[in-house]
């Protein structure tokens, strides 16, 4: 009789104790699904990031191509318009005198044009390092991001 009650509670110990794996097992498998999910998430964010990134990035460069096409344009048209004006008043008589005038009238309209381009570029290198301080705060948020999923992994590895 005593020998059945002890192989019982044996038994009944034995059911317990695979009872516990199975639900220590069950709550490992939640939680690598959960990091899993969250790893997931973390690689979303990051490729986005740089993705958003690039294109900003990618803009910049559009923008700061075409304002130095449009800076050079116009030194070109200064440049030639400077030459003409030259070789104007070494061909003209004193009776063009008043010509001549109106050239310099234009030619100070031009250095006033060129003035505003200048502003204008100036005004376009600001945005440009705007745009590179955002793309250095993406860069950094990346990086976070990056840490946080090498971190999760680490904690992943150790609860495996």
């Amino acid at each position: 009789r005593f020998e059945s009650a002890l192989a019982r509670k044996e038994e009944e110990l034995n059911r317990l104790r695979a009872s516990s794996d199975e639900a220590q097992e069950a709550e490992k498998q939640t939680r690598f699904a959960e990091m899993l999910a969250r790893e997931r998430s973390m690689q979303e964010v990051v490729r986005e990031l740089k993705e958003a990134g690039a294109r900003r990035d990618s803009a910049a460069a559009l923008r700061e191509d075409a304002l130095r096409r449009d800076l050079a344009e116009a030194e070109e048209r200064c440049r030639m318009a400077e030459e003409r004006h030259s070789q104007l008043a070494e061909r003209l008589p004193e009776a063009t005198r008043p010509l001549l005038r109106q050239i310099e009238a234009m030619q100070a309209e031009s250095a006033s044009r060129a003035e505003a381009w200048k502003v204008a570029e100036e005004t376009m290198s600001r945005k440009l390092a705007d745009a590179e301080a955002s793309r250095a705060l993406a860069e950094e948020r990346m990086d976070i991001a990056t840490a946080k999923l090498t971190e999760a992994k680490t904690h992943e590895a150790s609860l495996a």
